[in-house]
């Protein structure tokens, strides 16, 4: 069950988020807590905090971040991401952002 927690962020001081645990997050993509850590470090995952910024010493995950993981993850069991340009995140140096057509999943030039 995620947890209320107060935390003070450098931008925008105290605030009150809803939190699930990398267990949490494990359990219901049906991995072991290993296997996602290593997701996050492939960069097949997002996460709201990394484990050296918390106290438990685990990644945490607001409801946005365990949404998308959730879809994130589901389009990577159904064979991958179909990435299609969005935008230029620099027209200059024309470096693009693409993002996925069935999940929220994006990558830069």
């Amino acid at each position: 069950m995620p947890q209320k927690i107060t935390q003070n962020y450098e931008l925008s001081g105290w605030r009150t988020v809803l939190i699930f645990s990398e267990q949490e997050m494990a359990d219901v993509l049906r991995l072991s807590r290993a296997e996602l850590r290593q997701a996050i470090t492939a960069g097949h995952l997002c996460y709201h905090a990394h484990p050296s910024s918390n106290a438990l010493r685990e990644y945490q995950f607001t409801p946005d971040a365990y949404d998308r993981n959730v879809k994130m993850w589901s389009c990577i069991q159904r064979g991958g991401h179909h990435f299609e340009f969005h935008h230029y995140y620099d027209e200059r140096l024309e470096k693009a952002v693409y993002r996925c057509r069935q999940c929220p999943a994006e990558k830069y030039d």
